[in-house]
Parts: structure tokens; sequence; C-alpha cells
């Protein structure tokens, strides 16, 4: 398991001294240690937030982030299992790729031509009255190792959206925030560029904006949409199905606890194929509280209630962990805010959980 950036102090609103690479083996239960090599050299640019990591072919792509100063960071790094070292990515124009952070990332299954590739959609640059969220998409060829695609348009530039694959071709991008706020918008990338999901002649949207969803592909085909933020950063306790036909409702929600009001869950499956949701934040949008509890979520046979189940809680309180799953089933968690005191507490534990 390989981990990259993060803060270890500092909590979730102001994070600092960020952590540098390692690599967790979860047979041996030992940190920078896989087949007797030692953790990668850590240089200065891995040290980082808002990034993301996808993985292809052997390799992990890190893209994106910001450093302990707040400054973006263009330089783009390789991971390669075979060579057990990062090097950083040059051949591509860096004025066609615009650092970004809080986008999203999808490692995309290999198409036509066998090749694996990650979609990267979104994101922020600049903050404050400077903040802008480029309405762009990149994708990266792990054989090219570089982008091959560096302006896939989309409808609503965003961060915080969720980008879920339907299958090797087809990609949802759900929800999000952009400048007025959080979006409705869903939107297909099917090869060439993002385009409105078609919901029988009219642009699919959700009922509710929402910022930093989760959102869970159903063994029916259709798209699960649960939490996430409002425009005054309260936590949605709703929950949308996205049809296969592209028509968005309101599921009816058996949940008197209003566990569904959360962001920043892990998100994880069950053998019977529910969804789980363990912990992340809760706000009320004047103060957030990180969470231990673990809920499962399933529709009922009609499609038309939302179940949601609790199950036994995470022995700490948890948000914006890293969660990995195991050939042979079951996950790691490792990282993550683990206390919802003042600023919050970096955690060094790792985790295996059986849904």
């Amino acid at each position: 398991m390989l981990l990259v950036g993060g803060a270890q102090q500092g909590g979730p609103a102001a994070p600092a001294i960020f952590a540098p690479p390692e690599i967790y083996d979860p047979v041996r239960q030992r940190a920078c240690s896989l087949a007797d090599d030692t953790c990668p050299a850590a240089d200065i640019d891995l040290l980082r937030i808002g990034h993301s990591l996808s993985g292809g072919d052997g390799k992990v792509l890190l893209f994106g982030g910001v450093d302990e100063g707040g400054n973006y960071l263009a330089s783009v790094w390789l991971y390669s299992a075979a060579e057990g070292a990062f090097r950083q990515v040059s051949n591509f124009d860096p004025g066609q790729v615009e650092p970004r952070r809080d986008h999203a990332a999808l490692s995309l299954g290999s198409g036509d031509n066998g090749r694996r590739q990650v979609l990267l959609a979104g994101g922020v640059t600049g903050s404050g009255q400077q903040a802008r969220f480029p309405a762009s998409a990149l994708l990266f060829d792990f054989t090219a190792e570089t982008f091959t695609r560096t302006s896939i348009g989309m409808t609503a530039g965003r961060a915080d959206l969720c980008l879920l694959g339907l299958d090797t071709s087809r990609v949802l991008a759900i929800g999000g925030r952009a400048e007025a706020g959080p979006v409705k918008a869903v939107e297909i990338f099917q090869g060439q560029d993002f385009q409105p999901l078609d919901a029988g002649g009219e642009p699919a949207v959700l009922a509710r904006a929402r910022s930093g969803p989760q959102c869970a592909l159903l063994d029916n085909g259709a798209v699960l949409v649960s939490g996430g933020a409002d425009t005054f950063g309260a936590s949605l306790a709703t929950a949308e199905v996205i049809e296969t036909s592209g028509s968005v409702y309101q599921p009816e929600v058996e949940d008197p606890g209003g566990e569904l009001a959360r962001r920043g869950a892990l998100l994880l499956r069950d053998e019977g194929g529910r969804v789980i949701l363990a912990g992340g934040s809760r706000s009320d949008g004047f103060g957030e509280e990180a969470l231990d509890s673990v809920v499962a979520l399933s529709l009922d046979d009609d499609g038309q209630k939302l179940l949601v189940d609790t199950l036994p809680p995470l022995p700490h309180r948890l948000q914006e962990a890293a969660v990995c799953e195991l050939p042979g089933g079951g996950y790691l968690l490792s990282g993550g805010w683990n206390d919802d005191g003042p600023g919050g507490r970096a955690s060094a534990e790792v985790w295996y959980y059986q849904p």
C-alpha cells in the first residue's frame, strides 16, 4: 500500500507538517518495507495535500495538490513498483496541464487498445477571490507515461465532485462545488468531452446541489448519491438515485439517526453488495465533528426506499483516511484525522476492516 502526502498536524482546517511517502506491507504489518526494499526517497515536491493517486500497470500517478505554503504544484510523478522509486514525468507541455487541487481522479480499465489510463477532472486553482474552477479534464496514459489529452471539456467547472466509472468507457461526474456554491450537474464522459447526462431529452440534474457527495455504483447499474454539503456547509441527510435511463429520483429514507448526513466517509462494499459508509464528518454549517459510526445502505426490492442499517462503529472517530481494497477481501484503512477535538489529530494507525 503506497501512501503519499497528507499532513501530520493541524487538523483538516489548517494542515501542517506534511508527511513523506511510505509503503505499508499488510502481510508483515510493517511500514517502509516491501520485499525488503526501503521506502522511496522523499523529494520535497512529494510533500503535498489536495492531490490524487491513481494506479495502473504497476505504476501510480501523483498529480496536483499544494505544498505547505499553499503553492500549487505543477510537478507530476510516477511511482513504479518494479523500480521501487518515484520519477518525475516531464514529457508533456506544462502550459497545457494546469496545476489544481481537490479534483477527482479515476483509473480507467483497459480499453480497445489495451492501455490503462487515468481521468483527472475538475478541481480548483487559486484561493479566496482568485479561486477558479477549471472546466476541463485530463487523460494520462500509463504506457506512454504522458498526458494524451489535456483539454477535455466539461460543461460545469467544479471541485469536490464524484467521478464514477459505469464501465470501461463511460464515466459520470456528479455534484461538486463551484464559485457560486454546490452544483447539481451530472455529466457523462464517453471518450470525447463531458456532456450533460441525458434524461429523456433533458439534462439530468440532482434534486439537491451537493459538494463532496458519496457516490456508489449499485448492482443494477444505477448510482446511489448520498450526503455531501449544502450552500452553507451543512451536511445533507438525503440521498438520490441516478437510473440507467438518466432519470434522477429521491428514494424515501429510513434513517432516524440522520446517519446519511456526512461527507469524507470511507466508501466500502460488503459481500451482499450493500454500500458501507464508515466515519467521515458531519456539520451543521457552524461546526464540524468527526464520526465513528458505520452504516450499510441498500434499496428495497422496489427501489423506492433506502434502508440504512447501523453497523458496529470504528474504533475511533475518523475522517479523510485512505482506503485500499485487498485482493483477498477486506480493506486496509490508514491515516486520516481521528479526533474531533480542537484541530484534530493525525492518525498513524493502519486497520484491517472486513464489512
